[in-house]
C-alpha cells in the first residue's frame, strides 16, 4: 500500500504473533468526539499557528509549547488540564521522544495523583517504520505525518476523545 504524504497511525495493536504494529486510523470523522483541551508541542512558529487555527475550527481549546521541556513542566504542574497532546518529535532543548518518556514516567510513578493516561500523538515530517518504532518506544499512542490536515485531527479526536465512555484510559 502506497503511503500518502500524511497519515494517522492508529493505536498499538498486538497481532496473533504478539509483535506490535501500528495501524492507519481511517475512522470517519462523522462519528464525533468530545471537546477538550489539546496541548501542542511544536517549535516551528508557522506550524504552531496552523495547528492552533485548525484546533479552534474543531472547537478545541489549545495551548502551545515550543519544546518538550516546556510541555513537561506544564504537565508536571497541571496534568488534569490536558485531554490530548500533539507532540512534535524533533524540537530543541528536549525532543518529543524524551518529553513523552518523562510524561509516562510521571504517570507511572506511585507518588502522583494522575488518574488517567493522556493520549500523546507524535507529529513528524518523516515516513517509515523506523520513526513509528521510535514513537512507540517513547510511549506515544499514535502518529501523524506533516503537513497536518484538519480532517486528520478530527479523525484522531474521534479515536482518542470519543463521545462515548468506552474509550480505554489504560496503557496499551
Amino acid at each position: 500500500k502506497k503511503l500518502s504524504s500524511e497519515r494517522a497511525i492508529g493505536p498499538l495493536e498486538y497481532t496473533m504473533s504478539k509483535s506490535p504494529s501500528l495501524i492507519i486510523a481511517e475512522k470517519p470523522a462523522s462519528e464525533g468526539y468530545r471537546k477538550g483541551t489539546i496541548w501542542v508541542a511544536e517549535d516551528n512558529i508557522v506550524n504552531q499557528k496552523v495547528i492552533s487555527g485548525m484546533l479552534r475550527h474543531l472547537n478545541m481549546e489549545c495551548e502551545v509549547f515550543s519544546n518538550g521541556a516546556q510541555i513537561l513542566a506544564a504537565y508536571g504542574k497541571r496534568p488534569e488540564q490536558v485531554d490530548l497532546i500533539l507532540m512534535d518529535c524533533e524540537m530543541p532543548v528536549m525532543d518529543g521522544y524524551d518529553a513523552c518518556r518523562e510524561i509516562r514516567r510521571l504517570q507511572d510513578s506511585d507518588s502522583n495523583s494522575i488518574t488517567r493516561r493522556t493520549p500523546i500523538i507524535a507529529l513528524t515530517a518523516h515516513l517509515g517504520g523506523e520513526f513509528e518504532q521510535m514513537a512507540r518506544h517513547a510511549g506515544m499512542d499514535d502518529l501523524v505525518t506533516k503537513p497536518i490536515r484538519k480532517n486528520t485531527l478530527s479523525n484522531l479526536f474521534s479515536i482518542w476523545l470519543p463521545e462515548t465512555s468506552e474509550f480505554r484510559q489504560t496503557p496499551l
